[in-house]
């Protein structure tokens, strides 16, 4: 595994200047949640190995976290390397360390967090369904829409939120995930 910092995927960067463009064309948005912040994804100023150590897989670097209990977003490494076409891992710290694959990459992962910012992600799991009350629950405010339109039209996303999908992310690429030996076990 690489020790030192990889070069980022060109579609964080884009990321990063999206974030910038959102918390400028938005200015009305609360004085602490400006840009992407105001979806829950709040992007890292660099990728970090190692995030919680005692719970956040060994071979992803994370980018980017909620700002909720913990919970934070990483790239999986294959193959010694991380690309635009990583796998994307959420890691929940206070669901005793659980991690789970939420896009087969970084494009991926913007669809499935397009429908209702990145929040939700503190509290899918292994049967995760978006059942009525779950989306009724995380329906974006009207700020928040705004940045997720801006999102969806600069990426050109298609927003997914299926049960089916996400068991097959898991089914492909779960057992890629080098868990710390506490988690292991």
């Amino acid at each position: 595994m690489k020790t030192t910092t990889p070069r980022e995927p060109s579609v964080l960067r884009g990321l990063r200047e999206l974030d910038a463009e959102a918390a400028r064309r938005f200015p009305d948005q609360d004085w602490f949640e400006k840009g992407l912040q105001s979806v829950a994804l709040i992007l890292l100023k660099k990728l970090v190995r190692g995030y919680y150590d005692w719970c956040t897989p060994k071979n992803c670097w994370t980018f980017a976290t909620t700002g909720g209990d913990g919970v934070h977003f990483s790239l999986l490494e294959r193959d010694g390397a991380i690309a635009d076409d990583s796998p994307v891992v959420v890691t929940q710290p206070a669901e005793m360390g659980q991690s789970w694959i939420v896009g087969d990459k970084l494009h991926d992962f913007l669809c499935f967090g397009a429908s209702w910012g990145f929040g939700p992600f503190e509290t899918i799991g292994p049967h995760w369904r978006p059942t009525r009350s779950w989306r009724k629950s995380w329906t974006p405010q009207e700020e928040q829409q705004r940045v997720l339109d801006l999102l969806i039209q600069r990426f050109r996303l298609k927003p997914w939120g299926d049960a089916k999908r996400f068991r097959a992310l898991q089914e492909t690429y779960l057992k890629e995930l080098a868990l710390p030996p506490k988690l292991a076990q």
